[in-house]
């Protein structure tokens, strides 16, 4: 059961102010914080019928912080340049960047062991963990794309991500 259009505009009209002030605060982009409200009052007309009318500012502020949340992660995801396929992800780091130039060195260096450690996954690995970090893809979505249970995306990203993970542990 979907919420009657007048409904929907009353608490938009109500929540689309201090929702977007807040966002403001939590995401640096302001493409980001249109984009925040839009999947909130998008989530509002597909289930907002079946709220309450009492509880759904609470709901519209709960789903606005987790879906910030989600936002802020593939913010950090795009952050991080994917040499592995010859391309480059858009670096959004904060303005400062790096502290120092040895830190950006040293961030530099951290991505390319990053690259060749990837590169030495197996390919079925290396595609889930591309798919869920760079494509900001769900492991319901991975597990459609690649025609494989959900169960097995879930298994190929852990194992990889132990693999990678002892590659970092032996080299340190």
């Amino acid at each position: 059961m979907r919420l009657s259009a007048e409904d929907f505009e009353r608490h938009y009209r109500a929540n689309e102010g201090p929702l977007r002030a807040s966002l403001r605060v939590r995401l640096t982009n302001e493409l980001d914080v249109e984009d925040c409200l839009n999947r909130v009052f998008e989530k509002l007309w597909s289930l907002g019928g079946r709220l309450p009318p009492a509880a759904v500012r609470s709901w519209l502020w709960i789903v606005a912080r987790n879906e910030a949340a989600a936002i802020g992660r593939a913010v950090s995801r795009r952050s991080v340049v994917e040499s592995t396929a010859g391309r480059q992800v858009e670096d959004r780091r904060p303005a400062g960047g790096p502290a120092s130039p040895l830190d950006g060195l040293l961030h530099t260096e951290e991505l390319e062991r990053l690259a060749v450690a990837t590169q030495r996954l197996p390919a079925e690995q290396a595609e889930v963990l591309r798919m869920r970090f760079f494509e900001d893809l769900s492991f319901r979505e991975i597990a459609a794309a690649l025609g494989i249970p959900i169960g097995t995306a879930l298994t190929r990203a852990r194992t990889g991500l132990m693999k990678l993970k002892r590659e970092f542990e032996n080299r340190e």
